[in-house]
């Protein structure tokens, strides 16, 4: 497990490093950097680190708001996986794993 010490030299600002440590492993499974060595990490990785805390302590649900008279509603962080692959396709395009797969039909059967 990462330490405080840790995120700050490597200048990423995230003061839960359970969740950094989540952010590394995502990291980790779907791109092709080195989350091994935090200071060699590009900037947007590391802003997505910090992205991605902040998103975990989005609560899902309807929100809606009144100015006026009018009033709208929309829902937040339904969906925390699409939410996180946003983030990486908008920081991290270049990095990225591709989410497809392809299984030769011999290799299927064994």
């Amino acid at each position: 497990m990462l330490t405080k010490e840790q995120l700050d030299a490597a200048g990423i600002a995230v003061s839960d490093t359970l969740c950094a440590d989540a952010a590394l492993e995502w990291l980790d499974e779907n791109t092709v950097l080195d989350v091994h060595d935090l200071e060699s990490l590009p900037s947007a990785a590391k802003l997505f680190i910090t992205k991605f805390c902040q998103a975990q302590q989005i609560r899902p649900g309807v929100a809606s708001e009144s100015i006026e008279g009018l009033s709208q509603s929309f829902t937040t962080g339904s969906d925390m996986a699409a939410l996180i692959w946003d983030m990486a396709n908008a920081l991290l395009p270049q990095y990225l794993k591709r989410r497809v797969r392809f299984v030769q039909a011999a290799e299927k059967w064994r």
